[in-house]
């Protein structure tokens, strides 16, 4: 890819559309790893967790997989989280970060809209 023929606006505008479609990609990808393990696909295929699953195999590191499984928990139990991610009014890691308060409702998502 040769970026280095494009104009500063183009360049730009190509950031921000690739920054959105991120999203979109994480969000599926939380929403596979979700139905993953309520189908308990990993224990089939020799895995001891969604976790094991997604370091060995999916090549995450033991820090993204951890932001990924429970922020896939996260959106499960509350499923406007998944809309707000994608606004970008919350972040992976704050999902994460507030998974375990979220479940145990200590927080609600109204609370983590907006927090790093």
């Amino acid at each position: 890819m040769n970026l280095e023929n494009l104009s500063n606006q183009d360049l730009l505008a190509g950031i921000k559309s690739l920054r959105g479609t991120e999203r979109e990609t994480t969000l599926s990808i939380l929403k596979y790893l979700s139905e993953i393990e309520d189908r308990r696909l990993v224990r089939e295929l020799g895995y001891s967790s969604l976790f094991d699953y997604c370091v060995r195999a999916l090549g995450y590191s033991e820090a993204s997989t951890y932001r990924r499984v429970s922020a896939a928990r996260a959106i499960k139990l509350n499923p406007e989280l998944g809309e707000l991610f994608l606004q970008g009014r919350v972040n992976l890691c704050t999902i994460s970060a507030a998974s375990t308060a979220l479940r145990e409702n200590r927080a609600q998502v109204s609370e983590i809209v907006g927090k790093s």
